[in-house]
């Protein structure tokens, strides 16, 4: 029950990335002339810009670990692309495919494929969550909507309570996920706008 209850959580959270990812699309136009992500020269320590504010490096790599992290299908060690070489990533797909007993060698080169297809994936799925985060809370404000501190909270609790439980096995899905309670915190937040 309790695997059940953590795939049933990390399905949530891929479902709003997915969600995040069309409602920025929208949002930004795709990316066309006059995006508000595209239309200002981005600063080299920032990946994006949102309306002026920075999407920054640190963030993008701290969720990109997160997102990649979460990704990984239950059971099985995480693989976090590392471009531009992939030497670990590819090292570890090649590993996966001699533990799984596959009939044929993965090549470097077919293994270099799945981890560029994989870091474009979590690349856009990041960007599509940092920018999504930030342009919600701006819209909120503009809206006069507010999410107080005590109902995330609350969904906090009831999530933790349906997924987890113990205190133990939330602590292991925050380890596994990379992601500390603030981060978990922040995507409550942002689904409750």
């Amino acid at each position: 029950m309790n695997s059940l209850m953590t795939k049933t959580f990390r399905i949530t959270l891929a479902l709003g990335a997915f969600f995040v990812l069309a409602l920025t699309l929208a949002a930004c136009g795709g990316g066309s002339k006059g995006s508000s992500t595209t239309s200002k020269k981005v600063p080299a320590a920032d990946v994006a810009t949102v309306d002026g504010t920075p999407v920054t490096r640190v963030d993008y790599t701290k969720w990109y670990t997160i997102t990649a992290r979460s990704s990984a299908q239950q059971g099985q060690a995480a693989i976090v692309p590392d471009p531009p070489t992939y030497a670990r990533c590819i090292a570890a797909l090649q590993a996966a495919s001699v533990r799984a007993r596959a009939r044929t060698r993965l090549t470097a080169t077919a293994a270099r494929s799945q981890c560029r297809t994989q870091d474009t994936q979590i690349s856009q799925t990041t960007l599509a969550l940092l920018i999504q985060a930030d342009w919600l809370e701006k819209e909120a404000r503009t809206l006069g909507v507010t999410v107080t501190d005590a109902s995330v909270q609350r969904q906090l609790a009831t999530t933790k309570r349906q997924a987890f439980p113990t205190a133990r096995a939330y602590n292991a899905f925050l380890r596994s996920s990379g992601m500390t309670n603030a981060d978990v915190i922040f995507r409550l937040r942002v689904q409750a706008y």
